[in-house]
């Protein structure tokens, strides 16, 4: 079991799944760096996960993930946070050691464009 306490959040992680909802804060300040690294290289999550993704099942391996998060978008995510992300996106029984990055990037682009759909609410809908 490992404990990551900082002044920001604070996570649990054992060698079981965690469910999201006792991670949901960690879960929103993990998405959030990630969004803002995808929203900094002004480009679309999806594109970069079908590289690896030959048969367009939406599953990616969960090395091929943390590579494309490393690599492409240079988020550098510590074990515990990853394994925060793994248990939210890769709890498919039927895709086993998967990551279903299309979950994925839906959860990074939609807040984007729900914070977009906000603003402009804001500014023409008074």
């Amino acid at each position: 079991r490992i404990l990551v306490d900082t002044s920001i959040f604070r996570i649990m992680v054992s060698e079981e799944r965690v469910p999201a909802d006792q991670a949901s804060v960690s879960i929103k300040h993990i998405e959030d760096r990630i969004r803002n690294a995808v929203n900094a290289k002004k480009v679309r999550c999806t594109e970069y996960f079908k590289d690896y993704d030959r048969l367009r099942t939406g599953y990616i391996t969960s090395a091929q993930f943390e590579r494309c998060l490393d690599q492409l978008f240079s988020v550098q995510l510590s074990q515990p946070e990853t394994q925060v992300l793994l248990s939210k996106y890769g709890n498919n029984p039927q895709q086993r050691g998967m990551v279903c990055y299309r979950d994925f990037c839906a959860a990074i682009d939609a807040s984007e464009s729900s914070s977009v759909a906000t603003i402009i609410n804001y500014l023409f809908c008074k």
